[in-house]
């Protein structure tokens, strides 16, 4: 996820995560989250948010 979201001149203000569920098994354990990315480039001072949700097995 940080790969899709960085940027060589990009500088994170804030990241937001939310965990939306968690479903815990005999094995495994399913989680729902979410996160919002606000960040801005280095060269301007104009801020962008970007939104994220998965869904994560583990």
């Amino acid at each position: 996820m940080i790969e899709e979201y960085s940027g060589q001149n990009r500088m994170y203000d804030t990241v937001q995560p939310t965990i939306t569920r968690t479903e815990i098994n005999e094995e495994s354990a399913v989680v729902t989250a979410e996160a919002e990315f606000t960040y801005h480039e280095e060269t301007g001072d104009k801020s962008t948010t970007v939104s994220h949700a998965g869904v994560y097995t583990v």
